[in-house]
């Protein structure tokens, strides 16, 4: 396409300048010192992937209680509508059919047990990344909110029971948070498109992880419009603008499971709510308590007074949600993230009370979305991120404090930062190398 001589030159000119402001900003101390900080980050969150793979690294492919439903492979029928995915026992998964022919693709080029491993890194990847681009972290919060949300009880149980679509799931919430973020505080077409592909990818990797990102957005907008009023008319048309480009580019998959009838929920007799709940209602506020975590390694069957060492990492998140509120220009961010944990811990934990049982017995019969979750400890993923944000903005509050008294030694704000991230390291222990319970092995031939 051919420009005007004199418009052709003002183009060139404008990416001159461009140009050369970004080579300014890049070359400033200021940018250095942050690329270099977040290279460092990352690369300590890569590395923490790696060792929590640890022996799984080794030969062979992983085979665990729910890996062989992690992806759905039947691509062919997925794509030409012929399978009853969506009222099965796969209907959780059966939309992750896009993302396991991408690891197909990968799979023209390496070994199958190598693009897995690959595949599990960056889950684990993403978990720490996104959860450390939270809005308004600063280094010592940023890392901790990464290291945090990797290493704990939730991400454990999800990776070692190979449940990793909900997994994945998990990790891209907290960027989807971000987006939602940036759509309230900034609306545009850019941020419509990019927080409609996050809940897509999430939708796509594990259909509860969607409802989940619904609820944390769905908590911080009703947060933001109690606490900024003002802000409901200039954000609602970008709201209702990413719902309505949702629905239309999940047509494909929302059709298939309307279509279906929920007809796998309609096989999950009360009963069953009991079986599955998480319980007791104080391992589920300490990010356990998952109805199958009897089969590994618990930190409890390592040190009885667990509660040690959980203590001081929800005393840090509830210290964070002070300071936040303190702001007033944070209070509807950290009582949207804070609601969201309060409604995950009371969906996960609530149905194993007796004294409040009846109600949840009552949505279970009811409400058919309710009864899809059925294992009622996904619901901590919500808890978690509220841990995870909250804590880490208490502990840069922390952080802060300690470097304006005149009298702490320069190496105090360090040590803060290094308690808690070891407190947390120790805390979800059995989360580094699954703890030996889990080894590479082959695939039955008949698989």
């Amino acid at each position: 396409m051919a420009f005007k001589p004199g418009i052709d030159l003002k183009i060139r000119a404008l990416g001159s300048a461009v140009t050369c402001w970004w080579n300014r900003q890049r070359s400033t101390p200021t940018y250095q010192i942050w690329e270099s900080r977040l290279k460092t980050r990352e690369l300590v969150f890569f590395l923490t992937a790696l060792v929590i793979m640890g022996p799984l690294l080794g030969p062979g492919q992983i085979l665990t209680l729910d890996s062989p439903l992690a992806l759905n492979f039947n691509l062919a029928e997925y794509f030409s509508w012929s399978t009853d995915g969506a009222e099965s026992v796969f209907a959780a998964t059966h939309n992750s059919a896009p993302i396991a022919a991408v690891l197909r693709g990968f799979e023209l080029l390496l070994p199958f047990q190598v693009v897995e491993k690959m595949w599990l890194v960056l889950l684990l990847f993403l978990c720490a990344v996104g959860a450390s681009r939270l809005p308004y972290l600063e280094e010592s919060g940023r890392f901790y909110a990464g290291f945090f949300y990797l290493v704990n009880p939730f991400t454990y149980i999800r990776f070692v029971s190979g449940q990793w679509g909900m997994l994945g799931a998990y990790a891209l919430i907290p960027f989807a948070v971000t987006s939602f973020f940036r759509l309230l505080e900034e609306p545009s077409r850019k941020q419509i498109a990019i927080f409609v592909l996050l809940l897509t990818l999430i939708s796509h990797l594990q259909i509860h992880g969607l409802a989940l990102a619904l609820l944390v957005v769905g908590s911080l907008y009703v947060a933001n419009c109690a606490i900024r009023p003002e802000s409901f008319r200039r954000s609602l048309p970008a709201v209702l603008w990413s719902g309505g480009l949702f629905l239309l580019v999940n047509s494909f998959w929302i059709v298939r499971f309307m279509m279906s009838g929920g007809g796998v929920t309609k096989n999950m007799p009360v009963g069953e709510l009991g079986y599955f709940s998480a319980f007791p209602a104080i391992d589920v506020i300490s990010l356990r308590g998952a109805w199958f975590s009897g089969a590994f390694v618990d930190i409890s069957n390592l040190v009885p007074v667990w509660w040690v060492l959980f203590l001081p990492l929800m005393v840090l998140a509830v210290y964070g949600s002070i300071s936040m509120w303190e702001n007033q220009r944070l209070r509807w961010l950290v009582l949207g993230i804070a609601l969201a944990g309060v409604i995950g811990m009371v969906m996960a934990a609530a149905p194993g009370i007796k004294f409040v049982n009846g109600l949840f017995t009552l949505l279970w019969e009811e409400i058919p979305l309710y009864r899809g979750f059925r294992d009622t400890h996904k619901f901590v993923a919500l808890l978690a991120l509220a841990y995870a944000y909250l804590g880490a903005f208490g502990l840069q509050t922390l952080v802060e404090k300690v470097k304006l008294d005149a009298t702490s030694p320069r190496w105090a704000p360090l040590a803060a930062s290094g308690v808690f991230i070891v407190l947390t390291a120790i805390y979800a222990m059995p989360i580094f190398g699954v703890w030996g319970r889990v080894k590479p092995t082959n695939y039955p031939d008949d698989w």
